[in-house]
């Protein structure tokens, strides 16, 4: 069985979807007759009449196939972003599956104030592929929905991270503090702010809540760089953007709370990285992050008084704290390597063995 898989742009920036291909790549070495391989586009045209985001709309939908078009026969060609379903004629396979992630970009297209009519074309092809793997139940029903696609062809297959990297590993905290220029004593919250669907304003109000009832939290916000010199708190919150996957997994570990309030989620990757690092989370209910996170470790976002006696519990009691940490590892444990690759390796067996039986 010969599998090729199709990355994104490297400007892109597409890190889940790359993570997750290079999972799926080096997962899959490990079974008998099955050959693995890889393309990533390479940047063909430079125009300098086009600003850059014309250039990478040239680079996707005119460079990117001509490239593909000369690729080498598979048994199956596997596209690792959804943002590519264009590319279905170009390729050179028996079996072609796609990996759909969320329509996020659609669903949000008020709030983002674009038409998002490129992708609407690309999405116009993944109903041709022979399979399509959705990495949560809710990104399935959202693409029913849109695409009123048949439930049989499309298969949940929940991704998992890194366990080299997201592991309960010990590591040494006061250099980790050290590196960052954090204060060891304080606790310590970390929340997310790179797109605005990650709620941060949500958090911030949170954290200022719970400053009044313990003074002792600092608040760590892994992003964009903001102004906050006009918060009160500003000087408790600490603005931090990893460089590394290992950096990400240092900072789980050496935090005490994930706060989550995501207005949606395709997924909800920094869930899982935490909970594998033992660290508790808190998220909000939207999107996927019912399927993912234990029913006591969500809320909804109404409810800012529970969410908030939650979290003071979590910094108050050391037993409460214990266990929550006991529910991450639990809860954890449902998305693993191994059988990330299993399931993606029967899945291909059955797509050939089916074309075998007809």
């Amino acid at each position: 069985m010969k599998v090729r898989f199709f990355f994104s742009f490297k400007k892109d920036n597409r890190k889940s979807m790359d993570i997750l291909g290079y999972l799926i790549f080096n997962g899959l070495k490990k079974f008998k007759n099955v050959k693995t391989s890889f393309f990533i586009p390479k940047i063909k045209f430079n125009f300098f009449l086009f600003n850059n985001i014309n250039q990478m709309r040239f680079e996707r939908f005119i460079s990117y196939p001509l490239q593909v078009i000369r690729i080498r026969h598979a048994d199956i060609a596997h596209i690792i972003d959804h943002g590519y379903c264009h590319l279905f004629y170009f390729l050179n396979a028996k079996f072609k599956i796609i990996t759909f992630n969320d329509l996020i970009p659609i669903l949000f297209e008020k709030k983002l104030k674009i038409n998002n009519f490129l992708l609407k074309f690309s999405l116009s092809f993944i109903n041709k592929y022979d399979h399509i793997i959705s990495i949560s139940q809710q990104s399935k029903n959202d693409l029913i929905r849109y695409k009123k696609i048949d439930p049989k062809k499309i298969s949940v297959i929940y991704p998992p991270v890194e366990e080299s990297i997201f592991n309960l590993k010990r590591i040494n905290k006061l250099k980790i503090f050290k590196k960052y220029n954090l204060p060891p004593k304080p606790k310590k919250i970390i929340v997310f702010d790179r797109v605005f669907y990650k709620n941060f304003e949500f958090s911030l109000k949170i954290f200022k809540k719970i400053l009044n009832l313990n003074e002792n939290i600092i608040l760590i916000k892994i992003g964009n760089f903001k102004d906050l010199t006009h918060e009160i708190c500003h000087s408790k919150i600490h603005q931090l953007n990893p460089k590394s996957r290992i950096d990400m997994s240092e900072l789980y570990k050496s935090c005490d709370l994930l706060l989550f309030p995501s207005l949606y989620e395709g997924y909800g990757l920094p869930c899982i990285e935490a909970m594998k690092c033992g660290l508790p989370v808190v998220t909000s209910k939207n999107g996927s992050l019912k399927e993912i996170i234990h029913k006591k470790n969500y809320f909804n976002l109404k409810d800012e008084k529970i969410i908030i006696s939650h979290i003071y519990k979590l910094f108050s009691n050391k037993k409460f704290f214990e266990m929550n940490k006991k529910i991450s590892i639990q809860q954890s444990k449902k998305f693993r390597e191994k059988d990330y690759y299993l399931n993606i390796f029967k899945l291909y067996k059955k797509i050939i063995n089916k074309d075998k039986l007809i």
